[in-house]
């Protein structure tokens, strides 16, 4: 399934093509990891407008700029794990535990786009 494989007459290989396998892979491994079945679009709950959210569970926010993002957990109880994934590198790094209950503003670690994950963490 992957059109990136060879050089054929009617689609040249592009120069990124490795981006897009590892953007692909990236998109692979979160489908994987979040509920989809309950995340939907968001534009509310992130100043980015970019947010694919669970609310009170799970939020999946984009950032396509980077920098900072202001995050609407006001109705969310309890402590979000957090981290942000890097997409020109595909690293990912654990951020500091962010509490529900407010809006919380949140700065990237790291230049250029980003992605941040944020996942209610189970009682006790």
């Amino acid at each position: 399934m992957d059109p990136y494989d060879k050089h054929s007459v009617w689609e040249p290989l592009p120069a990124n093509a490795e981006d897009v396998r590892r953007s692909l892979g990236d998109v692979h491994r979160w489908a994987e990891r979040v509920n989809l079945a309950e995340m939907t679009p968001h534009n509310d709950l992130a100043s980015t407008k970019f947010c694919l959210g669970h609310p009170g569970f799970e939020y999946l926010v984009y950032l396509p700029k980077g920098g900072t993002v202001t995050v609407d957990l006001s109705r969310a109880q309890g402590e979000f794990a957090a981290e942000w994934h890097n997409p020109a590198t595909g690293k990912a790094s654990k951020a500091a535990t962010v509490s529900g209950g407010a809006r919380r503003q949140l700065k990237s670690p790291f230049d250029g786009d980003a992605v941040l994950y944020l996942v209610r963490r189970s009682p006790g």
